[in-house]
């Protein structure tokens, strides 16, 4: 139990340091103009709609933010949790874990709840940053936890 424990711990701390590359690159794509609104930001605001709360454009970046890293921290904790059950080529099983998890959840449940269409049927730049962020969250996060 200590075990997986430390191991869902570490995968939380790569995890949350993943996602400062990841949103670099999202932030640069939207900086370069061909994304416009981030995909945290258009979960977080679906997610305020639905529970009825008005909340102004700062508050909302914040809670983007915070809800971005949030689930960076989550899924490097899984990611830390199987990775003893993966093939132990970090720099291969990182990557791919990070096109999973775009997977889940572009093509997976925000589109189920109806918070945005699937990554597959949304525009060339958006598909490209999504899964290149990924890839580079899985990466970091590969290369992280497989440091001993």
């Amino acid at each position: 139990m200590r075990r997986a424990i430390y191991r869902a711990a570490r995968g939380a701390g790569a995890g949350l340091v993943a996602t400062v590359p990841m949103s670099l690159v999202m932030f640069a794509a939207q900086r370069l103009g061909p994304v416009d609104e981030l995909d945290p930001e258009i979960i977080t605001e679906a997610g305020l709609e639905a529970a009825g709360v008005e909340a102004p454009e700062r508050s909302q970046n914040f809670l983007s933010s915070l809800a971005h890293v949030g689930f960076g921290t989550g899924v490097g904790a899984l990611y830390g949790l199987v990775s003893p059950r993966l093939p132990r080529v970090p720099f291969l099983t990182g990557p791919l874990y990070g096109l999973a998890v775009c997977g889940a959840s572009y093509q997976g449940w925000i589109p189920a709840m109806g918070i945005a269409p699937p990554l597959s049927r949304r525009g060339p730049a958006r598909r490209s940053m999504q899964l290149l962020s990924h890839v580079v969250y899985g990466a970091v996060l590969g290369r992280l936890t497989g440091r001993r």
